[in-house]
């Protein structure tokens, strides 16, 4: 599903400084976020674990992108300034693109020695500048990148797959039960989302686990969670796929919106950076969203005894739990200590909405105080 394109979704950047400075950007948020992450020994560190794996390879995808715009200066990078400041998902469709030609693209450019002699010889004998040369260095480089990444499983993209584990039952003839995690960059909201999912074997099945079972699980969810659909949508049609096992928690981490020098739009945190805040102060948002199952019915059919089919449990007592079609919704942030301030000041109500105090730190390059 892509969405309409806007003037917005066309923003770009001019230029390798502005490449540098934006793709810096993006890796020192998400390093804060992973140095966080090792910090918080109190929650589950399976969960945590989950959550720095694609971090990780987010950051990884920016190295890519940040080597693929430096090498070919005529294009430009497309981004969202609106409740995101991620590259667009225009460029994570490039990506995949990319990837199918790496391997063809690698074959028909000369070798890094051949163009590394070429370029000295121009250098030194006709001592001129050879640009197409370094561009085509550039490109060998870019390709063998996303060649070792994703060889590695390192990179974050339209769909990441992630890594089943087998998850030991609490007392002994308990159903067994599977983990999966997986990582998507959604085209509607124009963020990076991580998605955790515990599986339960349904009474009477005994699975072996195999690789091809666990790869037709994957194409299964790979097909049912491509889009931001409301997590009861999506552990609904997980359930009606899967015959031998049954969804029992499904759980969203949406990481951003990311707020600060390359927003563009009129949020309220927005407003606040701009009007009194330097450009290296930020706010980035991530929400978690949880259903789980609350016991199982049988569907009516009159041809067969039926399937057993979950209740998911939606929190009606709560207007974001009930728009959303969720049992639970967590909110955090991460801001420079300045932000955090100012808000704590001026805004508490909005400090009062997060799960857990924000996760602050102190920006290499200190802004202007916050106009009081």
């Amino acid at each position: 599903m892509l969405r309409e394109l806007t003037a917005l979704d066309k923003t770009t950047l001019e230029g390798g400084d502005e490449y540098i400075a934006y793709f810096s950007y993006l890796q020192s948020v998400f390093d804060r976020l992973l140095e966080s992450l090792r910090n918080r020994t109190k929650d589950d560190p399976l969960e945590i674990a989950i959550l720095q794996k694609f971090s990780s390879q987010f950051l990884n995808t920016v190295e890519c992108m940040r080597m693929k715009y430096l090498c070919e200066p005529e294009r430009k990078l497309r981004y969202d300034p609106t409740d995101s400041s991620f590259p667009s998902f225009i460029e994570f469709k490039e990506l995949e693109h990319d990837l199918e030609i790496r391997e063809q693209s690698l074959r028909e450019l000369p070798t890094v020695e051949v163009l590394k002699q070429a370029i000295l010889d121009a250098l030194f004998r006709h001592m001129q500048v050879p640009n197409t040369l370094l561009q085509q260095l550039g490109k060998r480089e870019y390709f063998l990148l996303l060649n070792r990444y994703s060889t590695l499983g390192g990179l974050f993209r339209e769909f990441s797959p992630g890594e089943w584990k087998l998850l030991e039952p609490a007392t002994a003839g308990q159903p067994k039960k599977l983990l999966y995690s997986w990582g998507a960059f959604d085209v509607l909201t124009n963020r990076p989302h991580v998605y955790m999912l515990i599986l339960e074997e349904q009474a009477g099945f005994h699975s072996k686990y195999t690789p091809a079972e666990l790869a037709l699980y994957e194409q299964s969810i790979r097909k049912i969670s491509n889009n931001t659909a409301p997590l009861q949508v999506i552990a609904t049609d997980l359930d009606a796929a899967f015959k031998s096992h049954s969804p029992k928690v499904l759980k969203r981490i949406e990481l951003g919106p990311l707020y600060g020098p390359y927003a563009r739009d009129e949020h309220f945190y927005s407003l606040i950076l701009r009007k009194n805040f330097g450009p290296d102060d930020l706010i980035f948002l991530f929400t978690t969203e949880i259903i789980f199952s609350i016991g199982e019915t049988k569907t009516k059919s009159l041809l067969s005894a039926g399937e057993l089919r979950q209740i998911f449990f939606v929190d009606k007592t709560g207007k974001e739990t009930m728009e959303r079609n969720v049992s639970e919704i967590h909110s955090y942030m991460m801001a420079t200590h300045g932000v955090v301030q100012y808000l704590n000041d001026h805004y508490p109500e909005k400090l009062r909405e997060l799960a857990l105090p924000p996760i602050t730190f102190i920006p290499t390059t200190p802004g202007r105080h916050a106009k009081k």
